[in-house]
């Protein structure tokens, strides 16, 4: 795949800002991510899951290999703490459509040497952050990771749009668990969380 082909792969024209291309990545990443999450039919996993191998390699041309300065990189204010999911063992939970995000959502945070880090899963390589409607879903999700043996991540309210915004910028998914969900960690969860 080329420039060519990764922008009419997300449709849009030769000459697209870095914004746009953000911004059509996070819309694209985000409809693939909640399609997957809500999945009943397993014959349809192959499909989406190429779907994200096929953002992936876009975001990598595009945006990746486009920068050629480090300056043009912006350091993300939270480092990235992944639960690593096996291909057998993705999540399965309702999540909410961005056209009905509330307007602050709880997420998952660990702190080391002034730093913080921002706990997602990982799906087929891809970095999600986790976005809880209720605090008491992100401290029972916290709790259960406690349970697993890795260092329990503090909660933390956040409008969305500030998560929705890092997400966007960083290209990592982002999905909203609803204050009516369970959420479970999965077996294998990460167990580098001290390396981020």
């Amino acid at each position: 795949m080329d420039a060519t082909q990764s922008l009419t792969l997300l449709e849009l024209e030769a000459g697209a800002t870095e914004k746009q291309i953000r911004s059509r990545l996070f819309e694209r990443y985000q409809a693939v991510t909640t399609k997957l999450s809500q999945l009943e039919d397993e014959s349809k996993r192959p499909d989406l899951e190429a779907q994200l191998d096929l953002l992936n390699q876009a975001r990598e041309i595009l945006l990746v290999q486009a920068s050629t300065s480090e300056d043009d990189r912006r350091r993300p204010s939270l480092s990235v703490v992944a639960d690593n999911t096996g291909p057998s063992e993705q999540p399965h939970f309702a999540s909410i459509p961005p056209n009905e995000f509330p307007d602050r959502v709880a997420v998952l945070l660990y702190q080391k040497a002034g730093q913080e880090g921002i706990h997602t899963l990982q799906i087929q390589d891809r970095d999600i952050v986790l976005g809880f409607e209720s605090q008491f879903g992100a401290r029972k999700y916290a709790q259960l990771l406690g349970q697993k043996g890795l260092p329990k991540p503090a909660t933390e309210w956040f409008p969305t749009q500030d998560i929705v915004e890092f997400c966007e910028g960083e290209g990592y998914g982002l999905v909203i668990v609803p204050k009516d969900e369970t959420l479970e960690p999965p077996e294998a969860a990460s167990t580098n969380v001290d390396d981020w």
